[in-house]
């Protein structure tokens, strides 16, 4: 008995080892949003607070390459991303232009054509601009 009560103390810390090798809220993020998929959660512009009426993707397919998913249309193009500083820079974006995209997704877009730094705090994806920001979800 006296030993099975020694034996609890490593049983108890191999569960909490165990339980953080996976991907879980205790465990860091990976510092990169390359080979992720986010959903859009809301856009701050010009102080007001626009939150997203339904699930918008954006993708990052790999260091250089990016999706953006809209209502109806959909937008790719290159990126410049360095992890070290925290700086993106979007470059040669191309769109589809179909009709019908809601108000908040052609200000998400606008926002994207903006962007310069960006954050990751737990599993969401902050991007910002000069003076606004856009807040992404891990999915």
């Amino acid at each position: 008995m006296l030993y099975t009560l020694r034996a609890w103390p490593l049983v108890l810390l191999s569960l909490l080892i165990l339980g953080c090798a996976q991907e879980d809220d205790c465990c860091f993020l990976s510092p990169t949003i390359a080979d992720e998929e986010w959903s859009s959660i809301s856009i701050k512009r010009d102080r007001e607070t626009w939150v997203a009426p339904h699930d918008l993707c954006l993708a990052f397919d790999t260091d250089s390459t990016y999706t953006l998913l809209l209502d109806v249309n959909r937008c790719s193009g290159q990126m410049q991303l360095d992890l070290n500083s925290g700086t993106i820079e979007i470059l040669n974006t191309s769109c589809t232009f179909a009709c019908c995209d809601s108000e908040y997704s052609v200000a998400l877009f606008q926002f994207l054509m903006e962007v310069d730094r960006f954050e990751i705090l737990s599993k969401n994806l902050i991007l910002y601009s000069a003076l606004d920001e856009a807040r992404f979800e891990l999915k």
